[in-house]
């Protein structure tokens, strides 16, 4: 470096002997050798080259120990090797390759190597690889964390996300707040939207956002509304108020109160249903339960499942064909049958040639719960006549004219219960 250009760079006065240029400024001794400059200070002022022979004073302090940057002014602190702090006051700088923008009251320690806060007040990051953004109050604990701003909000977990709001607390792996207040996101790879006081416990969890709702289980996903709870497995809930699903692989769409307790349960919405049976499917209306009972459907209110595989709704009107489809049980040469709530919407025929009565079926006792609605036909396909009985318990049969068998081959009946009380009709005789 020749001497002019020393000169140009207001570094005056100099001294040269041989090859070696040496210049000291205040406490700042500096020896150029060639193209080699030493400087040997462990506290310099860092000077800003001035065009013209003009330097001036930079507002920052150079550490040569750790090659770390501080302002000036502000009180603050750059300990680690290779940090930083650009500006604002009483910040610190403690950890390696650490770096603080601007601000105030920011502090990163010295176990927080790589890591970085832009600006805010009172922030502080003790996780490595880590980066607030602004904001007040915010604390990071954990590796590769980062806060975008807002107040108070902390992430427990590495490699967690905060981008804003108000006390919210990122706990979970790669757990994901969007912001709100007072929410926490627990679960490994877990993810709230918004809201206020919202959990996301279960791994790879989703609550998207209102009011005090909890995804407890794993895979399991809550939009919105309020109070609603998501306990089991790979479960939805689509919003509403006060829902459970506590089954895996179930949903509640919306509405009120609405508990869907067995795996694979379904609720789309209403009020106060229980869907309680594995496979069940509650399409809306209010107080529908289907007691346990496994494959069933109700459509309408106020319905009680009393057997599985059924349906329930209140009424149907039809502008076209209701086609079903009938089971047909043959009791061929049997003498006696016991009727069970299963046969509704059955053909029980019977082939005995006996003469007289061939084949009598009996009601089950009164313990036994037929379901309000049953019907089953009876049909007599050879000379043995068949016979309806009220069973042990003697149960009342209504019909017309009191018969209770049928007249002749190929007579049929139907059993109908209705209203609490058990109707017999058909071709029936004495």
């Amino acid at each position: 470096m020749s001497q002019t250009r020393l000169s140009q760079m207001g570094m005056l006065p100099i001294s040269a002997t041989g090859s070696t240029i040496s210049r000291t400024l205040g406490d700042i001794s500096a020896d150029v050798t060639n193209t080699k400059t030493t400087v040997n200070t462990n506290s310099a002022w860092w000077m800003g080259a001035g065009g013209g022979g003009g330097g001036g004073n930079s507002p920052y302090t150079f550490n040569a120990s750790t090659s770390s940057i501080t302002a000036l002014s502000g009180n603050n602190i750059a300990q680690g090797c290779y940090s930083n702090v650009v500006g604002g006051k009483c910040n610190s700088a403690c950890g390696d390759y650490s770096t603080v923008v601007s601000g105030s009251g920011n502090i990163i320690p010295v176990v927080a190597k790589y890591s970085s806060i832009l600006g805010g007040e009172c922030n502080y990051i003790c996780g490595v690889y880590s980066t607030i953004s602004g904001g007040q109050f915010n604390t990071i604990y954990c590796a590769a964390d980062s806060i975008g701003g807002g107040s108070c909000n902390v992430t427990h977990g590495d490699w967690a996300t905060i981008s804003g709001g108000i006390s919210n607390c990122a706990y979970g792996q790669y757990s994901t707040i969007g912001g709100g207040i007072g929410n926490c996101s627990c679960g490994n790879y877990s993810t709230i939207g918004g809201g206020v006081i919202n959990c996301a416990n279960g791994a790879n969890s989703i609550v998207g956002g209102g009011y005090n709702n909890r995804a407890c289980g794993d895979n399991s996903f809550i939009g919105g509304g309020w109070y609603n709870i998501v306990s089991g497995d790979s479960s939805i809930m689509g919003g509403g108020a006060c829902n459970i699903v506590t089954g895996n692989y179930s949903n509640i769409i919306g509405g009120w109160c609405n508990n869907a307790s067995a795996n694979y349960s379904n609720i789309i919405g209403g009020g106060c249903n229980n869907a309680s049976g594995q496979y069940s499917f509650i399409a809306g209306g209010w107080g529908n339960d289907t007691k346990g009972y496994i494959n069933t459907f109700i459509l309408g209110s106020n319905l009680s499942a009393t057997q599985a595989y059924t349906t329930y709704t209140n009424n149907i009107i039809s502008n076209g064909y209701v086609i079903g489809n009938t089971k047909p049980n043959s009791q061929g040469t049997n003498t006696t049958y016991n009727i069970l709530s299963t046969d509704s919407g059955s053909i029980i025929y019977s082939t005995n040639a006996t003469t007289g009565t061939g084949l009598t079926a009996s009601l089950k006792p009164t313990s036994y719960v037929y379901p309000e609605g049953f019907e089953v036909t009876f049909i007599q396909l050879n000379t043995g006549r068949i016979m309806l009985s009220g069973g042990t318990s003697n149960i009342t049969i209504n019909q017309a004219d009191g018969y209770l068998k049928t007249t002749k081959q190929y007579s049929a009946a139907t059993l109908v219960y209705i209203g609490g009380s058990w109707v017999a009709f058909g071709d029936l005789n004495t």
